[in-house]
């Protein structure tokens, strides 16, 4: 049974001009099962090869026999050509998480609940010098 999700997704790869290995291995890694990927994979190759061409020079190009040219080296007119890679981020595992808001909150509180913790067993020690204080205040 092929799953819609990853076929629909390795279409999408495709179409934006990653590899089928890449866009399985991203598949993979995000935690697919292997198996999976691989009816997928095996369901869009079928899929691809039985559309034909939608471009009709295409199936021109691919009726007429391809002809070998001769390559020269030429220094003169070397062409410097650049490109530009798209580095695509499926997941953020790569960068490093940021510390949560809560960790100033967890140390004041755990501050507060050490200080209160102390004020208890000085009231439990010295219960009748702190009863005595009070009786006097009142």
């Amino acid at each position: 049974m092929v799953r819609e999700d990853i076929l629909s997704g390795l279409r999408l790869a495709l179409s934006q001009g990653e590899s089928l290995k890449n866009a399985m291995m991203s598949f993979y890694n995000a935690g697919y099962k292997k198996q999976d990927i691989e009816d997928a994979a095996r369901a869009l190759q079928i899929e691809v090869a039985s559309y034909p061409p939608a471009n009709p020079a295409v199936q021109q190009k691919k009726q007429e026999p391809i002809q070998q040219e001769k390559l020269e080296y030429r220094p003169q007119e070397k062409k410097q050509v650049q490109e530009e890679k798209v580095i695509q981020k499926y997941s953020n595992y790569d960068l490093k998480p940021a510390k949560p808001k809560g960790d100033k909150i967890i140390t004041i509180l755990i501050i507060l609940l050490i200080v209160l913790v102390a004020i208890l067993s000085v009231v439990f020690i010295y219960r009748e010098k702190v009863i005595d204080f009070l009786n006097n205040l009142l």
